[in-house]
């Protein structure tokens, strides 16, 4: 009864539009793994899916299939699950994860996906991360590069750098000396900052930053994205230029994303306070607000917004959300390393939303979105063509 309970209880939250936790998740990938053919399962199943239906009316559903990867031995379930025409829940696998694949179209929920043939194998492209110190410049690589100037050392490898500044007071004289990290596309990157301040560099980014911060203000330069935890020093504040922009904090988490050929810049914050300086006005944020600047026409915008959408890519997932495909290959073509080509306008104005983990192959996730959407993806080496079909 227990177990009954749970699984009604997931259904439920998926029909209605709440957020699925993990362990929603984990009890109904287990729920499938140890199902036998049960007569008893499949009507409880059956009461809870009219009973859940019922209850959200105003919600659109559309028939899919779920992948079981494989499913030979649950094919009785599998034939059940997608005989129902009100079935709203859209499992994908990844690799033994669940993830929910949902397609918002016109404030409609529909939420659909298609049985697919999981990619097992993960491909990473490989890139080296790049830092620039003292008129240098190392290629990080595996082993630990270290430096050592004015008392602070530097310690990097291809995933991470920090900074520790234990002996900067022995030093009497002092120089600050900055540094530059290029984070190339197919990678991101971690950096702990000589003040304790964790930035996740996302794909072809680049962080400026020194080896220790002057008193009275500490200051990095960003161009493209980064996700900041800022150590709280309220005495020092801490500054981010961007090309677009001038955020300042005091100690607080958020995100930042200003690429130079994207039209449109956004600051995230999921807590804390931040100020957004532009053009000598500055803009006031609360945590789940978002800024967002128009460089065409100038045009800025502070809005209430998922912060996860925002910020789900420094745990190694892109999730979207009603977006044009055009803006979403934006974020692809950086971490896959590929050009996107459509075929016309109307192509690229089509609108996804879902999930995906950074890690697996660009292949896996195309099949995704041609499953969602009325376009197809033609791959020529680094080019993908959409066409509509």
């Amino acid at each position: 009864m227990k177990k009954k309970n749970h699984i009604q209880h997931s259904i439920g939250k998926i029909v209605s539009k709440k957020r699925v936790t993990g362990e929603d998740l984990k009890r109904l990938e287990y729920f499938v793994d140890t199902f036998q053919d049960d007569p008893k399962v499949e009507e409880l199943l059956q009461h809870n899916w009219r009973q859940a239906t019922r209850d959200n009316k105003g919600v659109s559903f559309n028939r899919i299939s779920v992948d079981l990867n494989p499913v030979t031995k649950h094919r009785p379930f599998m034939d059940f699950i997608q005989q129902l025409s009100a079935a709203v829940i859209a499992l994908a696998i990844f690799l033994g994860g669940w993830q929910l694949m949902n397609q918002w179209s016109q404030g409609e929920d529909v939420m659909m996906a298609q049985q697919y043939v999981a990619i097992t194998e993960v491909q990473q492209p490989i890139h080296q991360v790049v830092l620039t110190s003292g008129g240098k410049c190392y290629n990080l690589s595996p082993e630990a590069l270290t430096l050592v100037a004015e008392g602070v050392s530097v310690v990097g490898t291809d995933k991470e750098l920090r900074l520790n500044k234990e002996d900067l007071a022995k030093v009497q004289t002092r120089v600050q000396e900055w540094n530059t990290l290029s984070v190339p596309n197919g990678q991101d990157y971690y950096v702990e900052l000589s003040d304790g301040t964790k930035v996740w560099i996302n794909a072809g980014s680049k962080l400026t930053f020194p080896n220790f911060f002057e008193n009275g203000k500490r200051q990095v330069k960003l161009e493209g994205e980064a996700y900041f935890v800022v150590a709280s020093d309220v005495s020092n504040p801490f500054f981010i230029e961007t090309m677009q922009s001038q955020v300042r904090v005091t100690g607080t988490q958020f995100n930042v994303c200003g690429y130079a050929n994207e039209a449109v810049s956004h600051v995230t914050l999921v807590e804390g306070k931040v100020d957004v300086t532009i053009d000598d006005k500055a803009h006031h944020l609360k945590p789940g607000q978002q800024l967002v600047q128009n460089h065409h026409g100038g045009i800025v915008n502070i809005q209430e917004v998922d912060v996860n959408l925002y910020t789900s890519w420094k745990n190694g997932i892109y999730e979207f959300k009603d977006i044009t495909l055009k803006e979403m290959t934006l974020r692809l073509n950086r971490w896959y390393d590929v050009e996107f080509i459509f075929s016309n306008d109307h192509a690229a104005q089509q609108r996804f939303s879902g999930m995906v983990k950074k890690e697996y192959d660009i292949e896996y996730f195309l099949k995704v979105v041609e499953k969602t959407t009325n376009v197809q993806f033609t791959k020529f080496d680094s080019k993908i063509v959409v066409t509509e079909i």
